[in-house]
């Protein structure tokens, strides 16, 4: 074992001209890994922030539908806080809010005043960016940024609230109602509530014709990743006959699968980068046993098994995967845990650059967001997995294996007869 782990150490520090290429074989590993454990934490961690956004602030974990005419929700709520569930009466709409001569249309979200107080899961994930969220008046609501952007709202604006009601017959009415903006919200990822606004539960009751809105129970659970079948079973039997339970995978289904996709196909384009790193550990090897011939054949000829003359450039190549692999790890490791710090510089030197320019020629600038809430999400949790590490550490040194596999092979066939006749 000694004399394997000198040949395979004299392989990588030894020699003028090769072993220089083993070296950069090594970084070229390293480099390769950088940016597939940055990919698969940023995209993780993207994907999580947005899941969760999505699971706090729209689907809920849970969503129950009473397809039954003379089911209460009320009740419901009751029943699911018997069993220590946190139930939501919600229902949605669409409407025209006017403020002066501005207009959008918007999602509207009828919700209970006491939403925000007790769901501390919506408190995580919808921050107040300006005034509270305050529903306790029948005339408060609170909008998302986007909207309030759009159309020029803050805190104490009076706005105006269209929407369409059907009667018996056919007949479809407008009602129009003035509000008081009592808060700004945002998730921080405009595709989720990008046309948000909250209005009162019983003002929404009141108004929506259930044909054309949607009426659900909003459901929170401990932990809406484990047992979710277990836990639907638990609340369909808790609601009773005439309720439907869907989790936020079935809500959502589309939306995720496409997320998971995005990132497989991400993690596979970086992944030829290793493979491509991989191949030039082969070349180098191939170049260094054709180079060390001679040395070969000679130490064959004096009785060293070839076997391990084989095994020792083995060696070789998996030590450069295997350090290769060390570094490449800990500095996309490195990247990731400060990726949002790193954007953030990015962001103040370019935005620099432009203000300068700017400044420079007399005019004005749009400063430069690489987080935009347009596409992205504005905070990137990175939460390292260990298991997952070791994997790729193994992976990649098993890439480097197979690797260095045929030119330690190559090492068998090379006969120190032929070697010391063409020499001599």
């Amino acid at each position: 074992m000694k004399r394997l782990i000198y040949l395979a150490w004299k392989n990588l520090f030894d020699g003028p001209s090769l072993a220089p290429r083993i070296r950069s074989s090594l970084l070229a590993v390293a480099l390769g890994l950088v940016p597939f454990v940055v990919v698969l934490h940023v995209s993780d961690g993207m994907i999580e922030a947005i899941t969760r956004r999505f699971l706090e602030t729209t689907t809920y974990h849970f969503q129950a539908f009473a397809y039954a005419p003379d089911l209460s929700m009320e009740e419901g709520v009751e029943r699911l806080a018997a069993e220590g569930f946190l139930a939501v009466p919600e229902i949605q709409g669409m409407g025209l809010l006017v403020n002066g001569v501005r207009r959008e249309g918007v999602t509207i979200r009828a919700v209970p005043s006491w939403w925000w107080e007790k769901d501390e899961g919506l408190r995580s994930s919808l921050s107040i960016e300006k005034g509270r969220f305050d529903l306790s008046s029948p005339r408060h609501m609170v909008v998302g940024v986007e909207v309030a952007r759009t159309l020029g709202i803050s805190v104490g604006d009076k706005v105006k609230l269209l929407v369409l009601r059907s009667f018996g017959g056919g007949t479809i009415l407008p009602r129009i109602a003035t509000f008081e903006v009592t808060g700004v919200t945002s998730t921080g990822y405009q595709d989720v509530d990008k046309l948000w606004v909250y209005v009162p539960f019983e003002w929404g009751d009141r108004v929506f014709d259930r044909r054309s809105s949607r009426a659900f129970l909003g459901i929170k659970v401990d932990d809406p990743f484990h047992d979710m079948e277990a836990l639907r079973s638990r609340i369909a039997a808790c609601l009773g006959a005439g309720w439907v339970v869907l989790s936020w995978k079935d809500l959502g289904r589309a939306q995720f699968l496409s997320f998971s996709t995005s990132r497989a196909l991400l993690l596979a384009i970086m992944g030829l980068l290793v493979l491509i790193a991989a191949l030039s550990i082969s070349s180098s090897l191939v170049m260094l046993v054709l180079e060390r011939a001679e040395e070969i054949a000679m130490l064959k000829s004096i009785g060293v098994p070839p076997r391990l003359v084989s095994r020792a450039y083995l060696w070789t190549g998996m030590l450069v995967g295997m350090a290769g692999s060390l570094a490449g790890m800990a500095c996309g490791l490195l990247i990731s845990l400060y990726i949002n710090e790193l954007f953030a510089f990015l962001e103040h030197v370019v935005n620099l650059w432009l203000r300068l320019a700017a400044g420079l020629r007399g005019g004005s600038y749009e400063p430069v967001r690489i987080l935009s809430s347009d596409f992205y999400v504005e905070h990137i949790p990175v939460h390292p997995s260990p298991f997952v590490l070791w994997l790729i550490f193994v992976g990649a040194s098993l890439i480097a294996f197979l690797a260095s596999w045929g030119p330690a092979r190559y090492v068998l066939r090379i006969s120190p007869v032929e070697v010391l006749r063409r020499e001599g």
